[in-house]
């Protein structure tokens, strides 16, 4: 093992040395590669380390107990004195002393074996320990050695650029690569193959009958469509039966070709044509078999439009697209693999490379035409998500989308072919995750939107039940039957849908992500290279004396990217996620929900400032005295934006105001709507969105009419004529509340009468509903109410009403032509009076 650790070191040493001194040599990413193949196993190392601390364990444990044995027997000249003395009056005296003699030497005896087997224990304790360092060291050699493989393998050419000399080549590995020979010997192993196993060849059996029974098979699938098209379906059979169907569609042809990639590889030795072709083979019908199911979901009536609800002319497009990959792209990439497993250079530098650069620029097409701006794809991300970010970002991802494969074809045309190879498969199975994720969201939300469905239904059958029940039954029995509240089952059907539909599609993007990850785990120690390039100096180090500059890198820069992404994302999700899944399991109203969800907002949001500042070398350190000075002159210039966002984490936690109540505050009047660090919106009763500072609900009078107690009182002020029935006005008053579903029965209603006025006698009536949209709609029907009981018994309301008395008469203001009252009489002037002042 030492020799090993010694010989690796040495190896590693001489590999970082060369590719230092020609770091984009091909011949060093030749060696990488080889030396990244020779490397070994760790794992064996480790398995055998885990054994050996159980072994000694219990040398550990045996080395105690010989350990205590070996104390005993030392004070052995006691044991034999006891035992002598339980035997004296059996023995002689000589036969006491040849006793001695004999127990004193099995005794030492005894000792000298124990002192033995302590010696090898400790030894053998010594050669474990020593074996371990060993092994450690080689571990630790082998891990450096395959880092550093890793970061740098993909950043060195594995062969020369494309130029006119290695032009020349391609006549030559065309030839070697179309050679009659070796395919007739490929074609005879097979026919050896089967020949050797017939019963094996039975395995295509299936397939065959599969292929025979296609026109069937698409006819079975039309007519699923046909059923899962019906509105009354409820059913999920039909779904998987389409799955089942459509998975018998694709599968035939990819695993004939699987069977052939098998046996040929099982036929062959590695590195030859044969193996190369069939590893090539096995790995291309997987891709075979995800292009056609793929194909067989977006058939006119197949799972895509008959069961998933896609768009006709979007699921045309991609069909299109997908016959192109089936005829460009996987030919291409399985020639690519068979170049790569033949390890033959010549042919992976010409063939290889050629067909990597079609199949880079047959996907970029076909992501053009599927992703251009009058594309039917895109057309369908629009209509089903408008207003999304991509919609907004349309221009930068569609770019990204088509350079991505330019960018690998020109790797390798650039010389860095195993570097874009390695690309190139992690960015088909990337696709493939997202059409995988798609064909599950898709999946579920058809199951969802069945369940939705059915649910509906059962409730439009027990409505239509009710309803024969009402019509068969008495008027007055049918009217003490409770009513039903549709809307309300609706509207919770719907919100239980939608918090689904979130949580589906957060699953699928976990899901995606994680996919993902274990896709690129292994390129990404190669973005340690990266930290060669030096962005800027971000402050100094504290770890020593004096400190050291601190470098940023690209690497830095990226990470500090990628962590402004997700707190972005978290800022976004975490939330709703949170609210979702934890919030509402827990017994919060919905103000105390909106509140820890807008304190754990705040809260991740500044842990991925924290995070992203000190990626790019600004740390606390770096920013306190800035900060401290900030701190004053903000605190002078902005102290009324400090006063509202204190305000806001005092209405936070403190919550004298929910998002729901409705609120007073100065002559503004409605519905809190938003809780904001600074500011909180308010929409009135005109759909006028207020913004009022936080400031104003701490330290202003504030008038919550839901803080604690929903309900609300309304009191209606009705005055009556004197000389009308006031207990059948108090009857009357009290029969109208107690008619009205809104008027709550606890506290009851109250009729007082309040005080005899002017012109009317005062009555109120004093009733609680809960809302303040309620106390509006109330207010308004106990009006009519009233007005209507009180027009049918007869009871007039009051109005004010004055008296004029004329006591004297200006001489000459009555004066007509004709006519002049006499003193005698002044009732005739006193009525004209009257007339003219009324």
């Amino acid at each position: 093992v030492e020799a090993l650790r010694t010989e690796l070191g040495q190896q590693y040493t001489e590999t970082r040395k060369r590719a230092e001194e020609a770091r984009f040599s091909p011949a060093i990413g030749l060696l990488l590669r080889s030396q990244r193949a020779e490397l070994p196993d760790t794992s064996a190392y480790r398995h055998r380390a885990a054994e050996r601390s159980e072994e000694q364990a219990e040398i550990n444990l045996e080395l105690l107990q010989w350990e205590t044995d070996r104390r005993r027997l030392q004070h052995a000249d006691d044991t034999v004195a006891d035992y002598l003395d339980g035997v004296r009056d059996d023995l002689g005296f000589a036969e006491q002393l040849d006793v001695r003699e004999e127990l004193e030497g099995v005794f030492r005896g005894r000792l000298t074996l124990y002192a033995d087997l302590i010696t090898q224990a400790r030894s053998q304790l010594g050669r474990l320990a020593a074996l371990q360092s060993a092994e450690d060291g080689l571990v630790r050699v082998v891990e450096e050695q395959r880092a550093f493989i890793a970061e740098h393998v993909l950043w060195v050419r594995s062969t020369t650029p494309l130029s006119p000399a290695v032009l020349l080549l391609f006549a030559t590995a065309i030839k070697d690569l179309v050679d009659a020979t070796t395919w007739i010997k490929t074609g005879q192993a097979l026919l050896a193959d089967a020949r050797a196993h017939p019963l094996v060849e039975l395995t295509l059996l299936p397939m065959i009958w599969l292929m025979v029974m296609r026109r069937r098979l698409s006819a079975k699938l039309e007519a699923l469509a046909h059923d899962a098209s019906r509105s009354t379906v409820t059913g999920f059979r039909p779904t998987l039966e389409a799955i089942a169907v459509s998975a018998m569609l694709a599968l035939p042809f990819p695993a004939i070709v699987a069977f052939c990639g098998w046996r040929l590889a099982s036929t062959g030795v590695s590195g030859d044509t044969a193996h190369s072709l069939g590893t090539a083979l096995l790995a291309g019908s997987a891709a075979l078999a995800a292009v056609n199911f793929a194909s067989a979901i977006c058939q006119q009536k197949g799972l895509g439009g008959a069961h998933f609800g896609w768009d006709r002319a979007a699921t045309a497009a991609v069909r299109r697209a997908l016959c192109l990959a089936r005829w460009t792209c996987l030919p291409a990439g399985i020639l690519v693999l068979f170049t790569e497993s033949t390890g033959d250079d010549l042919l992976i530098g010409t063939v290889g490379r050629l067909a990597l650069v079609a199949e880079c620029v047959s996907l970029a097409a076909i992501t053009q035409q599927l992703f251009r701006r009058s594309g039917a794809a895109r057309a369908m991300l629009a209509q089903q998500h408008p207003g999304a970010w991509f919609q907004v970002t349309d221009r930068v991802w569609m770019g990204l989308l088509v350079a991505l494969p330019v960018a690998l074809a020109g790797l390798s045309l650039a010389g860095y072919h195993y570097t874009a190879v390695r690309l190139s498969s992690r960015l088909f199975a990337t696709w493939g995750v997202i059409g995988l994720g798609v064909v599950l969201r898709s999946l579920v939300m058809r199951w969802l939107m069945l369940v939705h469905r059915r649910l509906t239904l059962q409730r439009a059958r027990q409505r239509r039940a009710e309803l024969a029940a009402r019509q068969e039954l008495p008027a007055d029995a049918a009217a003490e039957l409770p009513a039903t509240d549709d809307r309300s089952l609706e509207l919770r059907l719907t919100d239980i849908a939608e918090q689904v539909h979130r949580l589906v599609r957060l699953v699928v993007v976990v899901a995606g992500f994680g996919c993902l990850a274990v896709i690129w785990h292994d390129i990404v120690p190669a973005m340690g290279y990266l930290s060669r390039f030096t962005l800027w100096h971000g402050g100094f180090a504290t770890g020593g004396e004096g400190g050291e500059l601190v470098r940023i890198t690209l690497v830095e820069a990226l990470l500090a990217v990628i962590w402004a992404t997700v707190t972005v994302l978290a800022c976004r999700n975490l939330p709703g996620l949170l609210d979702l899944a934890v919030f509402q399991r827990l017994p919060f109203d919905a103000g105390a929900r909106y509140a820890a969800t807008a304190v754990t907002q705040y809260a991740v949001a500044a842990i991925g400032a924290v995070l992203c500042f000190r990626q790019i070398g600004i740390g606390w350190q770096s920013v306190q005295w800035l900060v401290a000075a900030m701190t004053v002159g903000l605190g002078f210039g902005l102290q009324e934006i400090f006063a509202n966002f204190v305000s806001g984490l005092i209405i936070l936690f403190e919550r004298p105001i929910r998002v729901g109540d409705v609120v007073t505050i100065g002559d503004v009047t409605g519905s809190v709507t938003k809780i904001r660090i600074r500011a909180t919106t308010v929409c009135d009763w005109d759909h006028k969105e207020l913004i009022v500072p936080n400031r104003e609900f701490v330290t202003g009078k504030l008038v919550n009419w839901t803080l604690t107690n929903p309900n609300l009182r309304v009191v209606i002020r009705v005055g009556i004529a004197y000389g009308s029935d006031t207990r059948l006005a108090v009857r009357l008053l009290e029969e109208v509340a107690a008619a009205q579903p809104l008027v709550l029965p606890d506290p009851p209603p109250i009729v007082v009468f309040a005080a005899f006025g002017a012109s009317s006698l005062d009555f109120e009536l004093r009733v609680f509903t809960t809302g303040v949209i309620n106390t509006r709609i109330l207010r308004h029907e106990l009006h009519l109410a009233i007005d209507d009981a009180f027009r049918a018994n007869g009871i007039e309301i009051a109005f004010p009403q004055q008296d004029l008395h004329v006591r004297s008469i200006p001489e000459g203001l009555l004066d007509r032509p004709g006519q002049r009252p006499s003193v005698a009489d002044p009732e005739p002037a006193t009525r004209a009076a009257s007339r003219r002042v009324a």
